[in-house]
């Protein structure tokens, strides 16, 4: 069993790694090349992404909600079953 759970965080820990490496080339870029301004507009658009990245994730869960809301409300032989009653034969 701990196996399996080592395995799963080393999985996770090498699914970061590229991303990882990409914000610390982008962040010794901006240093050397706009210096401290630079880095405070890094910030702020890591910042304004975040927003963004909720939102998205937000969606599915509330895409999912609503899916099942429909399917539970809706008649799953024909439209007029709303009206008039049908036994399951």
């Amino acid at each position: 069993m701990s196996n399996v759970v080592l395995q799963g965080l080393g999985q996770g820990f090498m699914s970061t790694l590229f991303p990882a490496v990409v914000v610390i080339v982008m962040t010794m870029l901006t240093w050397g090349f706009e210096g401290s301004s630079g880095l405070a507009i890094l910030a702020a658009s890591s910042v304004s992404g975040t927003g963004f990245q909720g939102g998205i994730a937000s969606f599915g869960a509330i895409a999912t909600n609503a899916h099942k809301i429909v399917h539970l409300t809706t008649c799953p032989y024909s439209k007029s079953c709303l009206l008039v009653p049908q036994t399951i034969v």
